[in-house]
């Protein structure tokens, strides 16, 4: 090879390694798509999209950590009034439990605890459910009253959110946070202080969560799966906790009506023993 051919051939490898090092150097610069803040994020979470009516039918599985189970079945209403949310649980099988009935009223004043009432057909008897029993599992299920309040649906008056990383669930790319229950009273009744949740980026469902206690231990878990955009509302299918002991309750949602209204008697204490009827 001649001078002048290897000289040419030194400066084109130079100028490849240069063009290189130029793209490299470009790719460094351009920022990693940005996180949004953690009060956005709680923002979002708790102002997700809300029907003004929701109703949906349930099938309900509990699980020993043996893997025996019973089942049950049941449906629960939501209605958006003007400054509250109304939820009536009714329970429809088997027929030992047949009627009994949670009904909530959640108001959006963060100075006014919501009212809980649950009506025990057996008993023929109303009880109103206090502040300090809304950490209670509800009727055998690893569901607290709490949660069935909440829908995920957590506010930033009780909480507050740090962002940690980007991460994914079910193939959905989500947000890997941590939540931290502000109020000791309220963490008290909740039983626990602190949530690592995976925020989903679409629907702003936190569809994994781990609560742990004050000493850092974990107390359970609760996962929201198999989202579904119905009518412009994103549904969680499928919901599942499973407690610290290994015991599971799974919810598995299998009719959900977002158009029909709900009768104004069903949220009241003659609606809540009526049964939803």
């Amino acid at each position: 090879m001649s001078f002048v051919s290897a000289r040419r051939l030194h400066l084109l490898l130079c100028a490849i390694f240069v063009a290189a090092a130029c793209r490299v150097a470009a790719a460094a610069d351009v920022p990693a798509e940005a996180l949004p803040s953690g009060t956005d994020v709680m923002d979002r979470i708790e102002h997700r999209a809300d029907p003004a009516q929701r109703t949906e039918s349930l099938t309900i599985q509990l699980i020993e950590p043996d893997g025996t189970s019973r089942e049950r079945t049941a449906r629960v209403f939501r209605a958006r009034k003007e400054g509250e949310v109304r939820i009536l649980f009714v329970f429809d099988s088997p027929p030992n439990i047949r009627g009994t009935a949670l009904l909530i009223v959640d108001y959006d004043d963060p100075g006014r605890d919501d009212d809980r009432w649950i009506y025990l057909p057996a008993l023929r008897k109303t009880r109103r459910i206090g502040a300090g029993e809304r950490g209670q599992t509800f009727l055998g299920t690893d569901f607290t009253y709490e949660e069935i309040r909440n829908d995920a649906r957590l506010k930033s008056s009780e909480m507050n959110l740090a962002v940690s990383a980007a991460g994914e669930h079910e193939g959905r790319p989500c947000i890997q946070s941590r939540l931290h229950v502000t109020s000791e009273s309220y963490a008290h009744d909740l039983g626990y202080n602190d949530i690592d949740a995976c925020v989903d980026r679409e629907s702003w469902i936190p569809t994994t969560m781990k609560m742990f206690g004050a000493d850092g231990k974990g107390v359970k878990s609760i996962e929201l799966a198999k989202l579904s955009n119905v009518q412009g509302t994103w549904v969680p299918m499928h919901r599942e906790a499973v407690s610290a002991e290994g015991h599971r309750t799974v919810l598995e949602t299998t009719a959900v009506d977002v158009v029909t209204s709900i009768p104004d008697d069903y949220f009241t204490e003659d609606g809540l023993q009526r049964g939803g009827h």
